[in-house]
């Protein structure tokens, strides 16, 4: 595992995503830090992919926007989706307090 910040559960109804280079993807969110989300596709996205991902966090009503890049994509057995690995590459600093406090406030680490 060579990430540099711990990871949170998510359930689908804590945190709302959409890609903006992707209209119309709806992504769900599997596990989400400061640096990094896992998230579900219908669509397979491809490694090296640069997307640009609002984040809606339950509760609060300004989302949130990062920048990233798939580094890792694969198939989900059965099911007809894609898994894939996002590293943020850009989020503003207030932004990213946000977050970190959302995810400090009870959320299980994987």
């Amino acid at each position: 595992d060579k990430r540099s910040q711990r990871r949170f559960n998510m359930f689908a109804d804590l945190v709302t995503c959409s890609i903006s280079s992707v209209p119309g993807q709806a992504i769900g969110v599997a596990d989400i830090s400061s640096g990094g989300l896992g998230i579900t596709t219908t669509r397979k996205l491809q490694k090296g992919d640069r997307v640009h991902i609002e984040i809606r966090l339950t509760g609060d009503g300004i989302p949130i926007f990062v920048s990233g890049e798939i580094k890792w994509v694969v198939k989900e057995e059965g099911t007809g989706t894609f898994k894939s690995g996002v590293h943020i590459t850009h989020i503003e600093k207030n932004d990213r307090m946000r977050l970190v406090r959302f995810l400090h406030n009870g959320y299980s680490y994987m």
